[in-house]
């Protein structure tokens, strides 16, 4: 990862839509999405379905071996929550600068160096 580089969930350009959080209950506020990321490959991981389900256990021994602080800040603005500067650097068009707006959420962590970390992204359902 470097500075500057935007990561979608789920990207503009998948030709499916593979997150859709559609509320299914008055309690039902929202879902979390897990998100690891390794600077190489996990053996522990099988190539799979993309829709199989991780075993608990393997989660739970992730989240002890690879904790990370992170941080998420948002910020309160009126208007379109996704710029034409995040829309160009999702497409991998350009990396955003300290000249552009600031995006809506940033998430930040601090994890071990070379070491895969697990980041919670809360999504919260409309």
């Amino acid at each position: 990862m470097s500075p500057g580089r935007l990561i979608e969930i789920p990207s503009q350009e998948d030709p499916v839509i593979a997150l859709n959080v559609v509320r299914s209950g008055q309690r039902h506020i929202g879902e979390e999405l897990l998100v690891l990321f390794s600077p190489e490959r996990l053996q522990s991981v099988p190539i799979s379905k993309p829709d199989t389900a991780l075993p608990p256990d393997l989660v739970q021994n992730w989240e002890r071996e690879w904790p990370a602080a992170t941080l998420r800040m948002d910020l309160a603005r009126d208007g379109d929550a996704w710029t034409s500067a995040e829309k160009a650097a999702g497409a991998e068009k350009r990396l955003l600068t300290q000249a552009d707006p600031m995006p809506q959420s940033i998430f930040a962590a601090s994890a071990a160096p070379n070491r895969p970390f697990l980041l919670h992204i809360p999504l919260e359902v409309q």
